[in-house]
């Protein structure tokens, strides 16, 4: 579940308020660790550093396959959301438009 800023809000009001670090993750319904992220600066960045450090540590085959994943599931969605969305649509075209015209010279012929 995504936090919108509006909540992030809240939690730090509440937390100023003195209202435990597990009271706001239950009120919220998500992981203490995410409050955290959201309340202490360096917590983030630790947790950063943890996703990155991990990250680095994954194989170049196995990232190729994550990589590959994402592709597919930023498609499908793309995909339901240009069936959908007039708005959207538009703007893909658009960049479509955009992409084609910059990169038509670069094409061999």
């Amino acid at each position: 579940m995504k936090i919108t800023k509006e909540q992030i809000k809240e939690i730090r009001k509440l937390r100023k308020e003195g209202k435990l670090i597990r009271e706001i993750a239950k009120k919220f319904n998500v992981n203490m660790g995410t409050i955290l992220y959201h309340l202490d600066d360096d917590y983030r960045l630790r947790a950063n550093k943890r996703s990155k450090e991990h990250w680095d540590k994954i194989p170049k085959k196995v990232k190729k396959e994550l990589y590959k994943k994402r592709a597919s599931y930023q498609a499908e969605y793309n995909r339901k959301r240009y069936q959908n969305d007039p708005k959207w649509r538009e703007k893909i075209k658009k960049i479509s438009r955009e992409w084609y015209r910059k990169n038509k010279s670069k094409q061999k012929i």
